[in-house]
């Protein structure tokens, strides 16, 4: 499980952020692509941090510092042949790293209302995530809730996007490699099949369960730099809701 796979490390980095935003940047180097350093403003009023229940649990309770710096060394999938599902929510690829929200994102105490995420990445990488962008900034985005921020995955690394909308509801491809890039018109068209089979059983497209205008879909489906036994490749789905 990724408590026991994936390196945290933490320490209090210096005085307080904003009253009630909690940011955090995610970086990631050239160099060492599978190192993601974590550093988390949080609000001056928080009570506590915590990670998700279904991730890494390695906070006690107790008051939250307010700057956290987390070291995730993403080293568990050189070991053995992990399966897909929770053990492997976080894996390295030729082109870029996958990881899920819950192994990177400690959260404060109660309900967060306004959550950032910045991603500052290697020269030609760029970010796919089902979150809102930051209007005018790169690799930036814009949280829901707690829920989305640590059950949301993403992929970041050096990989092309497809999107599809209909009727409110969006699919985002993340797509890398060449074999992989130079099948992009069929995940299109494997979308839009899905969506008239379920406009068909429905009688209308998905509709997202809030008063967003659209639900997201992030498709991360490049092929592990180790493939599982058989060669097949491994795809990865998230719906924000």
């Amino acid at each position: 499980m990724i408590a026991k796979t994936l390196l945290l490390a933490l320490s209090l980095l210096g005085q307080g952020g904003d009253k009630a935003t909690t940011a955090y940047t995610v970086t990631i180097t050239a160099e060492s692509p599978r190192v993601a350093v974590v550093e988390i403003v949080l609000p001056t009023t928080v009570g506590g941090l915590h990670m998700s229940a279904r991730g890494a649990g390695q906070f006690e309770d107790g008051p939250a510092p307010i700057r956290v710096r987390c070291v995730v060394d993403l080293a568990h999938d050189l070991e053995e042949d992990w399966p897909g599902g929770i053990d492997g929510a976080a894996y390295a690829t030729d082109w870029g790293v996958f990881y899920t929200g819950r192994a990177l994102f400690a959260v404060p105490d109660g309900q967060p209302d306004d959550l950032q995420v910045r991603f500052d990445l290697p020269d030609g990488w760029h970010a796919s995530t089902p979150w809102d962008r930051l209007e005018g900034e790169r690799n930036s985005f814009e949280v829901g809730d707690e829920t989305s921020l640590t059950e949301s995955i993403l992929f970041a690394g050096d990989h092309e996007n497809v999107v599809i909308e209909k009727g409110g509801f969006e699919v985002l491809f993340a797509l890398g490699g060449s074999s992989v890039i130079a099948r992009k018109d069929e995940f299109s068209a494997a979308a839009d099949e899905t969506f008239a089979y379920y406009v068909d059983l429905l009688g209308d497209a998905p509709r997202p369960p809030s008063d967003e205008t659209a639900s997201r879909i992030l498709v991360a489906s490049p092929i592990r730099s180790r493939p599982p036994a058989g060669g097949q490749t491994r795809s990865s789905t998230s719906c924000r809701c």
